[in-house]
């Protein structure tokens, strides 16, 4: 996209401020900005440049606010003021003051603005804790502090290299197991000119520049779609190369990228490199480990105390994990609930207000008549939140950042009983209680978010409840689904929701318009459409949804409120957007048609074909034909290939006349065998000698490839005589055929066990018998083999012997083999006990692998006993909806969801919600 220019807009902001009369004059900013009226008057004006773009962001808002508050707020300004357009003008202007400028000091000033304002901390300045490093246990009293010494494991060889040459890198591990330590020693080799950004302020991403580590500790919270959006076209622009960018991840939260959950998330890391980080401590060479473990007895002790698990005890797991065992029973309760809460998508820090209701209903009932009666709760937040082995408890207060002495309300829970505690309770429903406190304590926001999860667990009275409290506070609280579970609703009930509904969630919009349209509502799905049409944002990047509603319904009104606004000077010159304006309105379509044009004139071939779509060819025409001399677009190739295709014979011709061949780049032969089809087709003789000379000079378009033939064959003989490609590689030889196995070398029982495990060959009785007695249970991939083997070879009574050997709690926990193992053994009592094995320890999430693997598996050997039992843990898990797919029965016998105990819920209805 197009930068804009920074005088440019400083000229129309000056204009819409003269607009307001005297509503922002110059005496009325400067006094609110802390400037002089001559200083505002000279920014305005092109004669002065704000040191720092807070200046000039106040500037901005100042204006906006002055016509906000005067109802003044045209959709031109509103538009105009969004503080993105601003960053990168002023960041562009600052490069260019900083290199072009003849002036010496300004050129220092600009240098020096250009430094303060590129996000982020120089490499040598971080602080490893503030970037989420943890604290390492201490040594005693005479003993080391600080971070242990540093030992290297093998996947710090890639990503040191992914870390110099900046790549996306995403380090999946548990909690605990050196994520953070890793990625910080892996930035400690880069040059000092390097920086670190951690976001806080997504506004600053504009602002990146050349040798900046993105630094995301928690992307499960930063990566919202809309900053995955942001962050990838930052991350793979070459103009800012090398940009590095480090994103931390649990197991857990990988696998809902994984499913499909966070699209734009999960293009930005899915493209980069993965890196595991395993829970066991192998060190890359022991003798290092040697040495920095006679230097530091906490690496010694680490290695005697926890076996291989060397960075949990070093972060002080074992201690943490036995204050939420063995602690009080109040205090087991806090921690509990701090994890329910985390676990079900609560930001940290915690109110404590909320977890200190919340813990009231996970005693005992014998537990609660000991404490009911007594203050409780300053003696298990102090347990809780005691320090063990020189590290923080499993509950830390989070102290506010103020000048004078305050209090803490809020509470963090320790990153690793985060994840122990969400494994350990993943098919827990929180207590009664839990939601008590949420629906009384709980912000809007964080209402919202647990209603989700409670209509997860089928809890929907529950959800309910919580979307009506978080619609009433003017939160856009999933409106379609609370309508979708309110049972018996009438016009009142929808009427009340589609007036609660705040428009600014788009998508939630939809759905809402979607569930309406289910129900044969047409007055609330008018009166919806209505109050999008003349409240939504039109810089939102959802603002599509909208345009597609109204294209594709009757509403006049509802479209003349939309257009009234003028939407073509302001909406995002989002390509999907043309189409469904041009439905709506064409001259409004035409309109923003020529300023998509405009402020993208160097990426037109994303631009041409939905152009053409929506009837807007002489527009395309008519830009190209005014493109100034040294402007042509960026990717010429892909424009010519998308103009040829599209029918622009003429452009085509222009484009290529104005073109010089040294200009074109080919990533492939395809693309050069299209560019040489256009020259020839136009008689283009000098042109296309010239890119055929470019084809032959390089290897990487000579190089042989399998469809070469149908790339070229378009091109006139004449053309293609010309190229010089390289000749097709000889097919290697072919291996000579592999004789019948040979079972004489194999002496022991278990040489012949494995060698028949991994080749065909013939095998005597006695060899299978050897084979099935001896065989290795814990490797899966050969007893699975020598099982098919003995199946293939009739070798009944073998494979019956080694079936009798199968001890399913003493096998591998590995979900897909041993469902293949099932499958392998057929419908029998031990596949049905291997199963029962997977059914118990598999991820209960409904994920790709339990749909494809263990539900075909199930259903392969006939077992409906283990596939109900799994449906109820997937249910306990928070899928309750795919527990009634499988079990269809649930629904009637939950017809209004059901209680956190379990049981069925009372027939509820709109005037029992809270």
């Amino acid at each position: 996209m197009t930068q804009p220019n920074y005088y440019e807009l400083m000229a129309r902001l000056d204009r819409a401020r003269k607009d307001l009369g005297g509503l922002a004059s110059t005496r009325s900013l400067g006094r609110k900005l802390g400037f002089s009226p001559t200083t505002v008057t000279k920014w305005l004006a092109g004669q002065a440049f704000p040191q720092h773009v807070d200046s000039l962001v106040a500037l901005v808002a100042a204006i906006r606010d002055a016509a906000q508050r005067n109802s003044r707020l045209t959709p031109e300004l509103d538009a105009l003021t969004t503080r993105r357009p601003w960053d990168i003008a002023y960041l562009a202007e600052t490069r260019a003051r900083a290199t072009d400028t003849a002036d010496a000091v300004a050129r220092g000033a600009a240098r020096q603005t250009l430094a303060a304002t590129r996000p982020g901390l120089p490499v040598d300045q971080c602080d490893p804790l503030r970037l989420g490093v943890k604290p390492a246990i201490d040594g005693g009293a005479d003993g080391p502090t600080g971070l242990p010494r540093y030992v290297r494991r093998a996947h710090d060889v890639p990503l040191g290299k992914a870390v110099a040459d900046g790549q996306v890198i995403t380090l999946i591990g548990g909690s605990s197991t050196g994520k953070s330590r890793s990625a910080w020693e892996a930035i400690q080799t880069l040059d000092p000119s390097w920086r670190v950004w951690r976001p806080g302020d997504w506004g600053e991403l504009d602002r990146i520049e050349p040798h900046t580590v993105v630094w995301l500790d928690e992307p499960q919270t930063q990566l919202t779609e809309e900053n995955s959006r942001y962050l990838g076209a930052v991350v793979s622009d070459t103009a800012r190369a090398p940009v590095t960018l480090i994103a931390q991840m649990w197991h857990e939260v990988w696998r809902t990228l994984d499913d499909g959950e966070h699209p734009e998330a999960a293009r930005l890391l899915l493209a980069g490199q993965v890196i595991p980080i395993p829970a066991e401590f192998n060190p890359l060479d022991p003798a290092e480990w040697a040495a920095a473990a006679a230097a530091d007895p906490r690496l010694a002790r680490a290695a005697y105390e926890a076996g291989m698990e060397v960075t949990q005890y070093l972060a002080g797991v074992p201690a943490l994990i036995d204050v939420y065992q063995h602690g009080q029973p109040m205090t087991r309760a806090l921690i509990t609930a701090a994890v329910d809460a985390r676990r079900l998508g609560l930001p940290a820090p915690l109110p404590l207000d909320f977890l200190a209701e919340a813990a009231t209903g996970y005693p005992t009932d014998a537990e609660w008549q000991q404490v009911h009666d007594q203050d409780w709760l300053p003696a298990a937040l102090a347990e809780a939140s005691k320090p063990v082995r020189g590290l923080p408890g499993p509950l830390r207060p989070d102290i506010p950042r103020t000048r004078t002495r305050s209090v803490s309300t809020d509470v963090r829970l320790a990153l690793y009983l985060e994840e122990y505690g969400s494994i350990q309770r993943r098919t827990e429903i929180p207590k009664a209680a839990f939601w008590d406190a949420a629906h009384r304590f709980g912000t809007p926001e964080q209402q919202a978010t647990l209603a989700t999860r409670a209509d997860g667990f089928g809890l929907y009275r529950i959800g309910a409840s919580l979307r009506k409290a978080a619609l009433s506070a003017g939160h856009p609280a999933g409106p379609a689904a609370l309508l979708e579970h309110v049972p018996d609703a009438g016009d009142d009930v929808i009427a009340w929701i589609v007036e609660h509904t705040p428009v600014i969630d788009l998508r939630q919009l939809e759905d809402l318009d979607r569930e309406l349209a289910r129900r044969d509502e047409p007055q609330a799905r008018a009166a919806l459409h209505r109050r999008a049409a003349q409240a939504a944002s039109l810089a939102d990047p959802e603002i599509v949804r909208l345009v597609r509603w109204l294209a594709t319904s009757d509403d006049n009104a509802a479209t003349a409120d939309f257009l009234a606004r003028r939407p073509a000077l302001a909406m995002p010159t989002n390509v999907n957007l043309l189409g469904p304006l041009a439905q709506v309105d064409h001259a409004e379509a035409e309109i923003f048609a020529k300023r998509m044009l405009t402020e993208n004139s160097r990426h037109l071939a994303w631009f041409v074909h939905p152009m053409v779509a929506a009837g807007f060819r002489h527009t395309i025409r008519a830009h190209l034909l005014a493109l100034p001399a040294g402007e042509e677009p960026d990717e010429i190739v892909r424009v010519l290939e998308v103009l040829h295709d599209n029918n622009f014979p003429d452009e085509v011709r222009y484009l290529l006349e104005r073109t010089d061949p040294a200009d074109l780049s080919f990533d492939h032969l395809r693309d050069a065998a299209r560019v040489l089809q256009m020259l020839a087709d136009l008689a283009m003789t000098d042109q296309l000698t010239a890119v055929i000379a470019m084809v032959n000079q390089d290897s990487r378009l000579r190089r042989w490839s399998p469809n070469r033939e149908a790339m070229l064959a378009n091109l006139p003989l004449d053309v293609s005589s010309r190229l010089r490609l390289d000749p097709e590689p000889q097919p290697p030889a072919p291996r000579p055929p592999r004789s019948s196995i040979n079972l004489s070398p194999y002496t022991r029982a278990e040489d012949v066990a494995e060698a028949f495990a991994t080749e065909m060959g013939n095998l005597t009785l006695a060899a299978a018998d050897k084979a099935a007695q001896s065989a290795d249970m814990a490797n899966l991939e050969r007893l699975l083999a020598l099982l098919w083997h003995l199946r293939a070879g009739g070798q009944h009574d073998a494979r019956d012997t080694l079936v009798e050997r199968i001890e399913p709690n003493l096998l591998p926990s590995r979900t897909e083999k041993l469902c293949a193992l099932a499958r392998e053994l057929g419908p029998s009592a031990a596949a049905k006990a291997v199963m029962t094995k997977v059914v118990a320890e598999c991820d209960p999430w409904y994920s790709k692998s339990i749909r494809r693997v263990v539900l075909s598996a199930l259903e392969a050997i006939g077992a409906t006993d283990l596939i109900a039992r799994l449906a109820w843990r997937i249910a306990d898990a928070g899928n309750f909806a795919a527990c009634t797919t499988l079990l269809p029965h649930v629904v009637r016998q939950y017809p209004y969801g059901r209680d956190p105990n379990r049981e069925p819920s009372f027939r509820w209805s709109w005037s029992d919600l809270a």
